[in-house]
Order: C-alpha cells, then sequence, then structure tokens
C-alpha cells in the first residue's frame, strides 16, 4: 500500500520506522489497536511505512460545535435541577420527603437501566444513540414541568387520584429524563469525544476539563437566572414558581433542535462516527436464553466487565463520593429553603460552589502533566476530605433537633437565630470550598476510565460507572427518606462525610496497588533489556 500526498486532507500522517510486515487488523502501536483505513481517520501499515492518525485540522471546529450542543443542553438541566428542589418543597411544605422520592426515583431508574443503556450505546449507530438522547432529555423535562405548575396552581381542587396521578407523572418524568442524560453522556462524552481528539491523551484531557467547565459553568449562572426570576416575580406566591418552571420549559423546547443539528454537524464530518461499530468480546451471538433474559445477561455481563478493568476501584472511590447530601442539589437545597434562605441567595451559594468548581478545571489539566492522573486524585481525594470538615461541625453551631427557631422562648430566640446563621454558613463554606478536590478527583478518576478501558467496551464501563453511582445516590435518597424531617439534618450530614472519608481510603488503596502494579511493570522491563 503507497501512501499518498493529498494537500486537501483532513489527517496528518506520522511517519514510524518500517517494521515487519504485519496486516492491518493485528497492528497496535503505543496500546492502539489499527483500525480500517477511511478519508478521515488513516491508519496505513506497509512493509516500509507505518502511519498513525493525529488530530485532524478541523478537530477545534467540530470540538467547537460539541461545547456549543453541550452547553445547550445542561443549561436546561442546571435550571430544572435548581427550580425542582424548590418547587417541591413548595408542593410537599415542612418535609424534605418529596424531594427525598423525586431523587430516589431518577436514581433508581439509572440503577436498573445503567448497565444496559451502556450495552445499547456501544452495539448501536452513534447518530441513533444521540437522538433519543436529545428527545428523551429535553420532551420528560417539559412535561415533567407542565405537571408540576399544574399541581402548584390547581392542586388544592384537584381531586386525591388525579393529585397522586401528577405526582408520580413527575417522578416518571424524572427518572427519563436522567436515563435520556445518561445516553448523552455515554454516547458523546465517552465516545464522540474519543473519535474526534484522535487518541491525542493531551487533547483528551483538555476536551473533557472544557466539557466540565461548561456544565459548571451552567451551573453557576443557570441557577441564578431562574432564581432571580423566581425571587422578582412573587417568590412566596405561585406566580414566581410558575415563571420559573415556564423559563425552563420553553428553554428545553427551544434548544432541543439546535443542539440536535450541531451534533450532526459533527457526525456527518466524521466517517469514524458514521461506520458501524465492530463487535467486541463483550457481545456475543444471541441463544434463546439470551433473548429471553437479554435485559439481565447484559446487565450481568457488564457488571462482570466493570470489574475486570485495573482502575475499576478508583470508579468506585469516586461512586462513594456520591452517597451525601453535602452538595447544592435537591435535599440540601430544600433544606436550606426551609431553613429561610431566599432563592437569589440560594442561587449565588450554588455559584459559588460552581465557581470552585470551574477553578479545577482550569487546575486539572496542567497538575495532571506534572503529577499523572493517579496522583492528581490523591491530591484532591485529600483536599475534598480536609475542607467538608466546616460542614461536618456546622450541626454544632446550632441545635438541629430544635426546629423553627419560632417555637422557642422570646429570650432564647436570638441565640437560635444566631445559630442557625453560624450552621448555614459553615456548611455552605464547607461544600463551597469542596468542589474543587471533587472536580479534580472526577475529571481524574473520569480521563482513568477513558485511558484505560479498551474502546470496544467504553460506554458499557461508563455504564456501570453511572449505575453504581446512582446506587450511591439512591442511598442518599433514602437515607433523606428515612430522616426527612429537617431536625435529623445532623444525621444526614455525619452519615455523608462518612461516605467521604471511605472514598479516600478507597483511593488511596487504588494508587497504592497501581505504584505496586507499575513498580512490577518497571522491573520485567528491565529484566527484558537484560543480555541473556
Amino acid at each position: 500500500m503507497d501512501l499518498q500526498d493529498d494537500e486537501d486532507s483532513d489527517s496528518e500522517a506520522v511517519l514510524l520506522p518500517a517494521g515487519p510486515p504485519r496486516h492491518v487488523a493485528e497492528h497496535s502501536f503505543m496500546g492502539m489497536d489499527a483500525i480500517e483505513v477511511d478519508s478521515d481517520d488513516e491508519v496505513i501499515v506497509d512493509r516500509a511505512i507505518q502511519t498513525i492518525t493525529v488530530p485532524r485540522k478541523d478537530t477545534h471546529v467540530q470540538l467547537t460545535r460539541l461545547y456549543v450542543s453541550h452547553f445547550l443542553s445542561k443549561w436546561g438541566d442546571r435550571m430544572w435541577e435548581f427550580a425542582i428542589a424548590l418547587l417541591l418543597i413548595e408542593i410537599w411544605q415542612d418535609s424534605l420527603l418529596m424531594a427525598a422520592i423525586y431523587g430516589l426515583t431518577s436514581t433508581m431508574a439509572i440503577v436498573l437501566l445503567g448497565s444496559v443503556v451502556g450495552h445499547y450505546v456501544d452495539t448501536h449507530a452513534r447518530l441513533s444513540a444521540v437522538r433519543w438522547s436529545v428527545f428523551l432529555q429535553n420532551a420528560a423535562i417539559l412535561v415533567c414541568m407542565i405537571t408540576t405548575v399544574s399541581i402548584i396552581s390547581v392542586g388544592d381542587t384537584m381531586s386525591a387520584g388525579a393529585y397522586y396521578f401528577c405526582i408520580a407523572v413527575i417522578m416518571g418524568t424524572a427518572a427519563t429524563a436522567d436515563v435520556g442524560a445518561l445516553i448523552g453522556t455515554l454516547a458523546v462524552e465517552r465516545d464522540w469525544v474519543k473519535v474526534v481528539t484522535a487518541g491525542d491523551s493531551e487533547l483528551l484531557a483538555r476536551t473533557s476539563a472544557i466539557l466540565r467547565r461548561i456544565d459548571l459553568t451552567c451551573q453557576l449562572v443557570a441557577p441564578l437566572v431562574v432564581g432571580l426570576v423566581m425571587q422578582f416575580t412573587g417568590s412566596a406566591t405561585a406566580t414566581g414558581k410558575t415563571m420559573g418552571a415556564l423559563l425552563i420549559g420553553g428553554w428545553n423546547l427551544v434548544a432541543m433542535v439546535p443542539e440536535y443539528l450541531l451534533l450532526i454537524r459533527v457526525y456527518n464530518s466524521y466517517p469514524a462516527l458514521q461506520a458501524p461499530k465492530q463487535p467486541t468480546a463483550v457481545r456475543a451471538e444471541s441463544s434463546l436464553l439470551q433473548t429471553m433474559f437479554r435485559q439481565f445477561i447484559t446487565l450481568a455481563r457488564g457488571w462482570r466487565v466493570y470489574f475486570q478493568q485495573s482502575c475499576a476501584l478508583a470508579g468506585v472511590a469516586l461512586a462513594l463520593l456520591y452517597c451525601t447530601v453535602l452538595s447544592f442539589h435537591t435535599i440540601m437545597t430544600a433544606y436550606l429553603y426551609y431553613r429561610g434562605i431566599s432563592e437569589s441567595l440560594l442561587s449565588v451559594a450554588r455559584g459559588a460552589g460552581a465557581i470552585t468548581g470551574v477553578g479545577a478545571t482550569f487546575i486539572f489539566p496542567p497538575l495532571q502533566r506534572r503529577l499523572g492522573l493517579t496522583r492528581t486524585g490523591s491530591l484532591a481525594s485529600i483536599l475534598q476530605l480536609g475542607c467538608l470538615v466546616l460542614a461536618f461541625v456546622s450541626p454544632f453551631m446550632a441545635d438541629t433537633g430544635q426546629g423553627d427557631c419560632s417555637s422557642v422562648a422570646p429570650a432564647e430566640y436570638d441565640d437560635c437565630i444566631s445559630g442557625r446563621n453560624r450552621e448555614i454558613v459553615m456548611l455552605s463554606l464547607g461544600v463551597v470550598a469542596s468542589r474543587t478536590g471533587l472536580w479534580l478527583f472526577d475529571l481524574a478518576v473520569s480521563q482513568m476510565l477513558l485511558e484505560r478501558v479498551p474502546e470496544g467496551v467504553v460506554a458499557t464501563v461508563s455504564g456501570v460507572q453511572g449505575a453504581i453511582q446512582s446506587i450511591m445516590d439512591m442511598l442518599a435518597f433514602v437515607l433523606g427518606v428515612i430522616f426527612s424531617d429537617p431536625a435529623d439534618w445532623a444525621i444526614l450530614v455525619y452519615t455523608s462525610f462518612g461516605f467521604v472519608a471511605l472514598s479516600a481510603a478507597c483511593y488511596a488503596l487504588f494508587a497504592a496497588r497501581d505504584k505496586v502494579q507499575k513498580g512490577y511493570q518497571g522491573l520485567a522491563q528491565d529484566l527484558a533489556m537484560e543480555p541473556m
């Protein structure tokens, strides 16, 4: 096979020293298997020369399209994630129960379907997966918004049957939206990005950091927009909540089309994305038993593949961080709102957490180059645990079992309010400061899963990772259901801190094993190089 010069080619060739003739399918360079030749992504093996693909010249254009599409998706997600906690506390006042049930339903869907969704992404056409993701996510949020507004507006006049039907619709559409989001994450952030970056580790790290930065920026600004809309249209009335919900629903309806069209542009620019996926060892011929119990077989197979990976323990450490209420998500937002924090102040606190998280996306690339992924993860784990000590001691600042300060004696009212303020400030500061360590850790482990997992099972492993994270998330919401009384908040704080500490211990074990394994590999290489 001759390498022909083509000035208009979208890819660049790197010449390697001549080696023994091999078949393309068997060739490997630096652990990357060769693939079939196409016009954009090319791997050529010859007796005289060998070439590998480097990122295309227009990669920045394609990545920009991915970034814009990612922004359109995440902006709607973050607006709804913030608003739903406030809407649910409006529906079911003086309790965190509804917010906990909402989160529990969503995470149960990911636990049950995470591996199956990953297998679907691995085995089906890339564009089909993205199409389902965009439709399910946006349509489900729109239906959930309409239903929630209906309950807030006319819930008092509804029959009991209609009321609980609407509650069921809210829970069901929440689960559907999360499944749609998972499909998009696995398809675009885990699969498409690897194709577009063409195996360039540094570009992959930078791309992952930018995607995370977009997410955190949306987490910073989107709640501010929703909070201000609710605040200035009447936070104490149903009107403010309705306006916020209508803003979110309108965004998802309008953004759905450009989000999908941008992804199509990227898809059409890469023949490698359009090519049928190659079968892997995870896939097998269907038998009658497999046909009858396909989902269960796929589920078990996915979990087995996951725990065969060298970085599985690091993934488990990341998942343990999801069993927490110490984040500005549904339960903690509902608790702070119950304590009298306004929508605008809640959005500011959430935004401050996003700022520290965005900082992590700038720190990660140079830190990863200097320390490596494993040591970056260790540093991030310690940083997060140290910052959360503030949140751990926050319940001691006030008697959380005391209930509302309005019920205390007049002589103790000022002390109660002062204690509540100290508790809220320390809780918020601890959570905000910990976001840098959290997102550094997330970026480090996520890149390990991308780099160390074989390409054919990336989505399957990522699906199981999502399922484990959702199990931990679900456990946090189960605890929220059990301890739904705000007076029991301290129990949730202490339990959450315990899981963060367990995560740090788990990752320390992984780092120690990884160091030993690399030591053995280095020793084996040294022995192999010694003359016989």
